[in-house]
């Protein structure tokens, strides 16, 4: 399997604060992120959760994605220099390109950061990072497949850091396009409710640092010990009913780690509050796990951040497990007992040795 992979730190950004201890705190106190969108933006009216602009941004030139990236990546670098960056995204520097539409801005060097691509570059760049720079367009599981190529790449021996996670910031693209597939709560995001209407959307970034290693380093918050990957090819936007890719992909990333289902602590579900995902997951559940585990979604409180989404959901399981803390589901109301799960509802202490997000 060659060396194994640490987490030495996390780097975030999202609408539950700066830095893996404030979001974590955030989560533990059942607050969240989603409130309905101002005027004068992308998405007025709808509710979505908006990361609280910095104070003094030091990147204004920079779209939208590419400065809420590079806000993590310093946390998460800490001065260092990764010998790799791996960036989930789906949006790019699309913000800026809908406002020089708007303008009719003809010059093509104001699109010049429009492309997804150019997250990991433009964030390689700023870092100075001379190694592999790679930009994963896989929609939601964008920030996941980042780390996961991350994991390939430090136990081939090809990095001895990484630099891995996802970032997407709101845009008219993606509100009004959801908006139109219907799959929006105009109440808020409510994961595994009984009256759930659909998912709300949210901007962030989180970013691991990655270390190969054959032992935990000094300050190592966790050891990346599994990953899975797959692709069901069954529609655009649902996943397969039965959610039999789901379960095989979390099979994998056990296998991959060597780890017996019955020794996982807690799960993070991808728990988007649509009634599709939440069914389709729900089987899932019942099939790897069929004693059951201690679970939650953690997009009640964060909105579903898109290509960030799988990475920043790894950094709160990270922050779960350092805290020895269960995750509270933030938004249910009234569980759908068609569901089967009993989701934890309040944070409690619990003795994690292994996670799964």
């Amino acid at each position: 399997m060659g060396a194994r992979a640490f987490v030495l730190r996390v780097g975030v950004v999202s609408p539950l604060g700066t830095g893996l201890d404030a979001c974590t705190d955030a989560l533990l106190a059942g607050r969240t992120g989603l409130a309905t969108l101002p005027p004068g933006g992308p998405g007025p009216g709808l509710v979505a959760a908006r990361v609280a602009d910095a104070p003094g941004d030091d990147a204004p030139a920079l779209p939208r994605t590419h400065r809420l990236v590079l806000r993590a990546a310093r946390e998460a670098c800490a001065g260092e220099i990764p010998d790799c960056v791996l960036v989930g995204t789906t949006t790019g520097g699309i913000d800026r390109t809908e406002a020089g539409l708007r303008a009719g801005t003809r010059d093509p060097g104001a699109y010049a950061l429009h492309g997804a691509a150019t997250v990991a570059t433009r964030l390689a760049e700023e870092l100075g990072t001379t190694g592999p720079a790679f930009s994963v367009a896989t929609a939601c599981s964008s920030g996941a497949v980042a780390i996961a190529i991350a994991l390939g790449l430090l136990r081939a021996g090809a990095v001895r850091t990484a630099l891995a996670g996802g970032a997407d910031a709101l845009c008219h693209l993606t509100l009004h396009g959801f908006r139109l597939l219907q799959l929006l709560d105009p109440e808020g995001a409510r994961p595994l409710d009984r009256h759930r209407a659909g998912t709300s959307l949210g901007e962030a970034a989180a970013l691991l640092w990655l270390v190969a290693a054959d032992a935990p380093p000094p300050g190592a918050l966790a050891e990346l010990a599994g990953a899975g990957l797959g692709c069901d090819a069954y529609h655009a936007t649902k996943p397969l009913p039965e959610g039999e890719q789901a379960a095989a992909v979390m099979r994998r990333a056990l296998a991959d780690a060597g780890i017996d289902p019955a020794r996982v602590g807690y799960v993070n579900l991808h728990g988007t509050g649509t009634p599709d995902n939440d069914a389709a997951e729900a089987r899932a559940m019942h099939a790897v796990f069929p004693a059951g585990v201690p679970l939650s979604s953690t997009k009640g409180a964060t909105g579903h951040t898109l290509a960030a989404a799988g990475a920043l959901e790894a950094a709160l399981t990270i922050g779960a497990l350092a805290r020895g803390q269960v995750l509270p589901n933030v938004g249910l109301r009234e569980l759908d007992p068609t569901l089967g799960l009993d989701p934890c509802r309040q944070p409690r202490p619990a003795s994690l040795d292994f996670v799964l997000s």
